[in-house]
């Protein structure tokens, strides 16, 4: 199978030099490894460096350009420029040849990543957990050139622009919490492209949050893919079981002191428990929920993006916790470098694959130490650069678990940073044993 196309290299050629005008914005989109085709790759470049010198390209000006480089006999003289412009092929298609020129890139670039890590895997000396991490860092390479395109838009086209941004927040769709008292102060939400941050303490709530968070946007029919490093199916079927029948979390967990199995079966002694945890599961079902959980490296969660959008949509990715991702779990010596990598790739995979990545991330204990135990933007940032990529930091906080006293029922959820938003705190009801956030009455 070839890996090119010379028909559609002529065709972005062809397209730019006949009209430069609408075609000038593709320019800076396009890389000249696009090209397979060498005397193809030399047009571009002339093209390339007219519109960095703002001169309009057409063919004159392209065939001066390229005789002033002294590159115009290597590829075919005045006469295959000429050629191309007689193919007359529809400016207003550019868009999808650049597509297909790009498929291909991708396609050569992919296939030269397994040619060099066959090479290694060939290699005795190299352990496999070094294959494993030199393969996740080849092919975060590759994405992150394709994530990184940039956009230039000169004066003129910034009313067009600006109106195409403007209709596509309109007619695009606003995922919120599902919290009137939060969703109010949010200014994007969960928006896709972007990276959302939960943070707190153990037994703060994190994971709790998070759970009520899906089950309030699967009730709204979005696609979730929840990926639970530390946390078994089981584990977080009975948190999902629990906010959604009222049944305790202890209930669950201690289903052997009131169940048995016989030949396969479960023969509860209370069968209207089983009953509710029976129709509760099959709801559950009816969701856009996927799961994941298990050894989980930055790869698998690649897969598991792709195998989804396959055959469905995918709205959010929740990780619970980054800290239990293979690649920052297994890094002692330089961790802080190794989390800015990771948070870097999966920017990288909500941009490209326009999914919203929220992570899960465990404060270190210092937070302890202080009067005032509420986390700040302080404690993520000994962490790596989850205050840089994110858009939204949330914490979670239970002033409870500090002081007997109180009766916990009450948690902070607090938007500690949202670009283009304000900071706030909303105190919410908290029931320990269901794990179900809930707003106060009348709100």
């Amino acid at each position: 199978m070839k890996l090119y196309s010379q028909e559609a290299e002529e065709a972005v050629l062809a397209s730019i030099i006949q009209d430069y005008q609408h075609s000038a914005e593709y320019i800076d989109k396009i890389k000249p490894e696009y090209f397979y085709s060498d005397q193809n790759m030399r047009i571009f470049l002339a093209i390339k460096s007219l519109h960095e010198e703002g001169i309009a390209v057409d063919l004159t000006t392209v065939v001066d350009k390229l005789n002033k480089q002294g590159v115009l006999s290597k590829i075919g003289g005045a006469y295959y420029v000429s050629s191309l412009v007689e193919l007359n092929p529809s400016p207003a298609m550019l868009g999808y040849y650049v597509g297909i020129l790009n498929e291909y890139y991708q396609r050569r670039k992919l296939k030269s990543i397994c040619n060099d890590v066959t090479t290694q895997v060939e290699q005795q000396d190299l352990n496999v957990n070094l294959l494993k991490a030199n393969l996740v860092d080849s092919v975060l390479s590759l994405e992150q050139t394709e994530a990184h395109n940039g956009e230039f838009i000169p004066p003129e086209q910034i009313v067009k622009r600006r109106k195409e941004g403007l209709i596509q927040r309109i007619k695009g769709f606003y995922i919120g919490t599902g919290y009137e008292e939060i969703d109010k102060y949010l200014t994007y939400g969960f928006a896709p492209g972007q990276i959302s941050v939960i943070c707190g303490r153990p037994r703060s709530g994190k994971s709790a949050f998070k759970c009520n968070l899906i089950r309030n946007q699967c009730s709204k029919g979005y696609s979730i893919l929840n990926v639970t490093p530390e946390m078994g199916f089981d584990s977080e079927m009975d948190r999902f079981t629990a906010l959604e029948s009222g049944l305790s979390i202890m209930e669950l967990g201690r289903i052997r002191e009131w169940a048995k199995v016989e030949d396969g079966k479960i023969i509860p002694e209370h069968p209207e428990k089983i009953k509710i945890i029976k129709e509760t599961t099959e709801q559950i079902q009816k969701w856009k929920l996927y799961f994941r959980s298990g050894v989980v490296n930055l790869a698998t969660i690649r897969s598991d993006i792709i195998r989804i959008l396959q055959h469905d949509r995918l709205d959010i990715v929740y990780i619970d916790l980054f800290d239990r991702i293979a690649e920052v779990r297994s890094e002692i010596r330089n961790k802080p470098q190794q989390i800015t990598k990771c948070i870097g790739y999966l920017d990288n995979l909500a941009k490209i694959y326009n999914v919203h990545m929220c992570l899960l991330v465990q404060l270190r204990r210092d937070v302890e130490k202080r009067a005032d135990k509420r986390p700040t933007l302080a404690d993520l940032k000994e962490s790596g650069s989850f205050e840089e990529e994110a858009w939204t930091i949330f914490s979670t906080y239970r002033e409870a678990l500090y002081n007997n006293v109180l009766q916990d029922n009450k948690i902070e959820i607090s938007i500690l940073k949202q670009r283009q938003g304000p900071a706030k705190s909303i105190e919410l009801n908290w029931d320990s044993e269901t794990l179900l956030i809930s707003e106060e009455e009348g709100f």
